[in-house]
């Protein structure tokens, strides 16, 4: 799976944060590709959304600065079943085609579009992934591990256990 590298921060006006990342998945000069990615707007999806529904919008922008945000290409892959799983995903946009693998065959489980997650047991369990999840198109996400909610916790305790209970 290809990540994004944190380059950089820029305050617009307004006082809406973007953050600047390179992808290594691009053909310039130096191999990198700059994207930007705009805290603002991210929370206003994420407010949007019903599994947050609850958050106050320092809490929400609390969580949006915590959580890991990933560019993730189409086609890409996201997670891979049977590997070991320690983070769930919220799609902030683009779309997501769950696909479960019995032996040679492929069962497609669930298109997933912006507002749905997928790997929440991992938070818990750890275990393996049950199922490949693929991106169709580029797809925002939020990464949500373990340390991103217990960081969340220390900052907004009933943030953190809004979204447990979610």
């Amino acid at each position: 799976r290809k990540g994004l590298i944190a380059t950089g921060v820029i305050v617009i006006a307004g006082g809406v944060t973007a953050y600047l990342y390179s992808h290594s998945n691009s053909s310039n000069a130096n191999g990198f590709k700059t994207v930007a990615v705009i805290r603002g707007s991210v929370v206003e999806k994420a407010l949007a959304m019903q599994l947050f529904k609850e958050f106050s919008r320092e809490e929400m922008e609390s969580f949006v600065e915590i959580a890991d945000r990933i560019l993730v290409r189409d086609d890409e892959s996201i997670v891979k079943q049977d590997t070991p799983g320690d983070a769930m995903f919220v799609i902030m946009s683009g779309n997501a085609k769950v696909t479960h693998r019995k032996g040679s065959t492929k069962i497609v489980l669930a298109t997933l579009g912006p507002g749905e997650f997928f790997g929440e047991t991992a938070l818990i369990d750890h275990g393996p992934r049950s199922a490949d999840v693929d991106a169709m198109g580029d797809c925002t996400l939020l990464k949500v591990d373990g340390g991103t909610v217990r960081a969340l916790s220390g900052v907004f305790p009933s943030a953190a256990y809004k979204f447990l209970v979610a």
